[in-house]
């Protein structure tokens, strides 16, 4: 349900022949050309895959307004130890796809979105330390816990966190890189149920993505692109839970180890995709978290 249009016409504007049939996409090419896209919006995951469809059809390809977060720049100097050549202006980012790229052994960034759901664990359970919390990729989430007068402790890129809960209402903005994240809403979210305060979220990015957490519709109201959360109306006789993507299904799974009882979680396989190792991970802090065949 979440909207490919930006995908759709990259590939479109590379020569690729999209038929969409009954929910699925047929691409057919005889021949790549060069191209040049402008987004209508920054998006992350558009830009480097603009990035990768360029290297794949070897062609010249220019992207305008592109997203610039840390991610994307990530990808990019990857490329260019590789050998790629890619000219970065204020406003876009353009390279020639026939490049030959030479092997090189390189580190991946850290992920941020995994590092600030851990350290949300932290707050709601108890004392946990992260290692590879790289401040300049967190400062809006770091702002987010001072402007709450969260105590916590970074060194070296180790933070230390303890359980501690928000105590006065406020407005909570998502937004692109510098700005927190749309993808830690969901899980900020779940946070933020523990508080039983008032929160106003609004999400520049993708302003449904919080609607669709319908196990917890009845602590929020949707108006235009912002969500207005009454933590009071949490419902907490609900323990079956159905993830239908990678950030809701943590956001249920977040729930549930900040609460009592046994929950249940079908979404597994989301989760999985983007949180590497995460049930070892949850029961080496401590946290009681098995899987089951859906059978």
């Amino acid at each position: 349900e979440r909207p490919i249009n930006f995908h759709i016409d990259l590939l479109k504007e590379s020569g690729v022949e999209v038929i969409n049939h009954e929910d699925l996409y047929y691409l057919k090419v005889d021949e790549f050309k060069d191209f040049e896209y402008t987004f209508k919006k920054k998006s992350l995951g558009a830009t480097i895959n603009g990035i990768l469809l360029g290297l794949k059809t070897k062609r010249k390809v220019t992207l305008k307004n592109c997203s610039k977060e840390i991610e994307v720049l990530d990808l990019i100097n990857f490329l260019e130890q590789c050998g790629l050549e890619i000219l970065i202006t204020e406003d876009s980012i353009s390279f020639n796809g026939k490049t030959q790229l030479n092997p090189i052994e390189y580190e991946i960034m850290p992920d941020r979105i995994e590092a600030e759901t851990f350290a949300l664990i932290g707050l709601g359970l108890g004392r946990i330390g992260i290692f590879d919390f790289i401040k300049e990729h967190h400062h809006a989430f770091l702002d987010f816990l001072d402007k709450n007068k969260i105590v916590y402790t970074l060194e070296d890129d180790f933070l230390l966190v303890n359980k501690s809960l928000i105590e006065d209402s406020n407005l909570i903005e998502l937004d692109s890189y510098p700005s927190l994240s749309t993808d830690i809403g969901p899980i900020l979210l779940a946070y933020l149920l523990l508080g039983r305060k008032m929160f106003i979220i609004k999400d520049k990015v993708y302003p449904s993505r919080l609607s669709k957490l319908k196990h917890f519709s009845k602590c929020f109201k949707c108006v235009d692109n912002t969500i207005l959360v009454n933590t009071k109306n949490i419902k907490e006789d609900n323990y079956i839970f159905y993830g239908s993507n990678l950030r809701d299904t943590m956001a249920y799974l977040y729930y549930s180890l900040t609460h009592d009882g046994n929950y249940y979680i079908y979404g597994e396989e989301y989760l999985v995709r983007g949180y590497e190792e995460i049930i070892n991970k949850l029961i080496s802090l401590g946290c009681y978290v098995e899987e089951e065949d859906e059978d």
